[in-house]
């Protein structure tokens, strides 16, 4: 069984539910800024990478290691966060769709990125490091493994093209609507990846922390109740400006 980790009372997480249970909770935090399809599929390969025996062997023996009370030692060494960037950013659409492509960009590099900071597509000297990662020829991404067993687990991945059309019309109505508000489309896409990015790395968060402490994870997402927040905020602010009698 592939597993995503395991918690110090034994339990294993199998990495298809991992999975699964992100792609859902991202999905709902997505409604919120109607890309849910994006964020959906985003989480839904962004630990792809674990299919793989080598990461189950480095997990396991990592676990044997923290029980007999060992220093760990090369802790994050599997690669892991590629594998699910390079499958979607590799896969072609029947249709030749620039939104689509753009849109699969943008989950291919919030997913290869999902454990650190969003790098650069294009760096400051023209040099592509996102675009340059992906194509890398790199034996310790298993990638041929890690797609089959995808298959196996019964990850859609011949969906993608249609999935991705989805996407695509979510972009497209993005755009529209920064256009009729007269916004920088460019400014809002580079905002807008951003947003993807958080979702993603708040679903793989959370489903972690709910795994470690034994809870079976909400996953219809609440908003904070922004109206009581802003109201505290402006009785905090006037409450300072009172000038005080001396």
């Amino acid at each position: 069984m592939y597993i995503s980790r395991i918690a110090k009372d034994g339990r294993e997480q199998p990495t298809r539910q991992h999975l699964q249970e992100c792609a859902e909770y991202a999905c709902n935090i997505g409604k919120k800024f109607a890309v849910s399809e994006i964020c959906r599929t985003t989480a839904l390969f962004h630990d792809m990478g674990k299919l793989s025996s080598e990461f189950v062997e480095y997990l396991k023996h990592n676990n044997m290691k923290e029980k007999l009370g060992n220093k760990l030692k090369g802790k994050g060494s599997v690669i892991h966060s590629t594998q699910g960037a390079k499958f979607l950013y590799e896969s072609q659409s029947s249709v030749k769709d620039l939104i689509a492509a753009l849109a699969r960009e943008i989950s291919a590099i919030c997913i290869a990125n999902h454990h650190g900071s969003l790098m650069d597509g294009i760096s400051p000297c023209g040099d592509t490091p996102f675009r340059d990662r992906l194509v890398r020829e790199n034996n310790g991404l298993h990638y041929a493994e890690v797609i089959k067993a995808a298959e196996k687990e019964h990850i859609s991945l011949n969906s993608v093209p249609d999935t991705f059309k989805r996407c695509g019309s979510e972009l497209r109505e993005f755009i529209e609507t920064c256009k009729v508000n007269n916004l920088n489309v460019a400014f809002m896409l580079h905002l807008l990846t951003k947003s993807v990015f958080s979702c993603l790395v708040d679903s793989d968060r959370n489903n972690a922390y709910c795994f470690e402490i034994n809870k079976v994870p909400v996953i219809e997402v609440q908003l904070p109740p922004w109206e009581d927040y802003a109201q505290r905020l402006e009785q905090k602010i006037s409450f300072r400006r009172t000038p005080t009698l001396i």
